[in-house]
C-alpha cells in the first residue's frame, strides 16, 4: 500500500513510498482511507516548526473519515463496512485526561494517517452521520472538535453573546458556523478582501478587513458600542493575543488555540486584571467532545 513517510522536518524529507498493508490485533480496526483533512498543525510538522517533540521516521496526518475493512479480537463497537472517523487522542475519552492521554496525538507522536490503510484503536473511532460526506467528515476531528470545546464546553455560549473568530482557517470557519447555529452574532476579521464576501455567506454578521484595520481591536469595541466580545478563537498568537484582550468583553473567554504567527506572546497581566478577562488553552478533545459535537450537528 501507498503511505506517506517523513524522515525528519522539510518538506523534501516526505516521501510516498510503499509499505505492507497492516492486519489489525486486538481491539484494532483496519480502515481504508476515503478523506483526509489537512490542519495547519500537519503543516508546520512537514516544515519543522511544530512546537513540540517528535520522533522520526513518522506517517503525518492525523484527521481521517473512512470504511472499516476488518477488525481485531475482542472488537465490539464496529463491523466491516461502518463508516468512521478517527479521534485526535484516541486515550482521551472523557473527563481529564492523564498526561498520556494528552500527549498522545495522531499524526506524533502516534502513527498518522496519511495511508491508503491506517489501524485505529477501536475507542479511537466514532462513525458518523449518513449526511455527511467523507471529506465533510474528515474535518471534524480537530478543527471542529477544537472550535465546539471552545465555545460550549464549560463556557456554555448563549443567543445573546458575541464571538470573535479570527481569519477563515479551519477551526475559525467551524466556530463562525456553529456560534451562528447557536444564535450568536459572530465578528469575524481577514486580511484577504476577498474573503470577507464569503464569510458573510457563511454566517458572520460584520467582517473587519484587518489590512485596512491591523488595529482590529479598536473595530470590535466600536463594533460593540465599547463592550468588546464575550469569546473569542485566538488561532494566531503572538501579539495577538493582546490585541485579543483588549478586545474581550468584562469576563470574556479566549481560547488560546494556535500559533499561525508565533508561539510566544508578550501581554500585559494588567489588562486582564479589572476586565477578569479569562484565558483558556485548548487542546482539541476528547471523544465525548466530539459525540457531542455530532449529536449537536445531528
Amino acid at each position: 500500500m501507498k503511505s506517506w513517510q517523513l524522515e525528519k522536518g522539510g518538506r523534501e524529507n516526505l516521501h510516498l513510498v510503499d509499505t505492507p498493508k497492516p492486519e489489525p490485533g486486538p481491539k484494532q480496526i483496519l480502515v481504508r482511507t476515503d478523506a483526509v483533512s489537512l490542519n495547519f498543525r500537519d503543516k508546520a510538522i512537514i516544515e519543522g516548526s511544530y512546537p513540540f517533540p517528535l520522533t522520526f521516521p513518522m506517517v503525518p496526518g492525523s484527521d481521517l473519515a473512512g470504511e472499516v475493512v476488518s477488525v481485531g479480537d475482542k472488537v465490539t463497537r464496529f463491523k466491516a463496512g461502518d463508516k468512521v472517523v478517527s479521534i485526535f487522542k484516541p486515550l482521551w475519552l472523557d473527563g481529564v485526561p492523564t498526561h498520556e492521554a494528552s500527549l498522545s496525538t495522531l499524526g506524533g507522536p502516534l502513527p498518522g494517517v496519511l495511508e491508503e490503510y491506517v489501524l485505529l484503536s477501536e475507542d479511537g473511532a466514532l462513525s458518523y452521520p449518513e449526511y455527511l460526506t467523507p471529506a465533510q467528515a474528515s474535518t471534524l476531528a480537530i478543527a471542529a472538535v477544537t472550535a465546539w470545546r471552545s465555545l460550549f464546553d464549560n463556557e456554555h455560549l448563549e443567543p445573546d453573546e458575541t464571538v470573535l473568530v479570527q481569519g477563515s482557517g479551519g477551526v475559525s470557519l467551524f466556530g463562525l458556523q456553529l456560534a451562528r447555529a447557536c444564535g450568536s452574532r459572530v465578528i469575524a476579521t481577514s486580511r484577504s478582501a476577498n474573503k470577507i464576501p464569503r464569510l458573510k455567506e457563511l454566517g458572520a454578521n460584520e467582517v473587519i478587513d484587518t489590512a485596512k484595520h491591523p488595529d482590529w481591536e479598536e473595530a470590535v469595541r466600536a463594533l460593540t458600542e465599547g463592550k468588546g466580545v464575550d469569546h473569542i478563537l485566538e488561532v494566531v498568537g503572538g501579539e495577538s493575543v493582546q490585541r485579543s484582550i483588549a478586545a474581550s468583553a468584562w469576563r470574556g473567554k479566549i481560547a488560546i488555540i494556535g500559533f499561525m504567527e508565533s508561539s510566544w506572546s508578550n501581554i500585559s497581566v494588567a489588562s486582564m486584571l479589572f476586565p477578569e478577562v479569562k484565558l483558556k488553552g485548548i487542546g482539541v478533545g476528547s471523544r465525548r467532545h466530539m459525540t457531542d459535537l455530532l449529536n449537536f450537528l445531528e
